[in-house]
């Protein structure tokens, strides 16, 4: 297993890792769509654009964090934490990062905090990412779905 990762605030400099990161979880399913590579940039810009906004809009406090591989970024976590709950907003990995323990270690923290704050943990994934058969493995739960989209809740004890 890797070691614990290192986590840091995102920042204005990370924009283009943040797009690179969010091309290499959509790009598989766009490569199907018909049009050039240049069009697929384009359509991978505003959907990047349009989510950062959605997060943005909804999510105003969340925390923004860097995950570090090695020194070197690896990832995202966009968590939001009220009194009542701490949300899941985006856990994304750079391929080279995926499947090493990393993104389960970053969880496990998540859920450890909310163990000891009594809050639940929760989260909505897309039915066919095979994180969810992550989370389900963490002991999340579905509580929710949409026939898109699961959602789904950690609970301690």
């Amino acid at each position: 297993m890797s070691p614990a990762p290192i986590f840091r605030p995102a920042a204005a400099e990370d924009e283009e890792f943040l797009f690179a990161l969010y091309c290499s979880t959509r790009a598989p399913e766009l490569e199907a769509l018909p049009g050039g590579a240049e069009e697929r940039a384009t359509l991978l810009r505003l959907q990047f654009r349009a989510q950062r906004l959605h997060y943005q809009a909804q999510f105003p406090n969340a925390q923004h964090l860097i995950v570090l591989d090695e020194g070197q970024p690896a990832g995202r976590l966009l968590t939001d934490r009220t009194d009542e709950e701490i949300r899941i907003i985006d856990i994304a990995l750079m391929p080279g990062a995926r499947n090493r323990g990393i993104g389960s270690q970053i969880i496990c923290e998540v859920l450890a905090e909310a163990a000891l704050s009594g809050r639940p943990v929760r989260l909505r994934v897309w039915k066919h990412n095979p994180a969810a058969r992550l989370y389900r493995r963490l002991g999340f739960q579905v509580t929710g779905d949409d026939g898109v989209h699961l959602q789904m809740e950690w609970r301690a004890g």
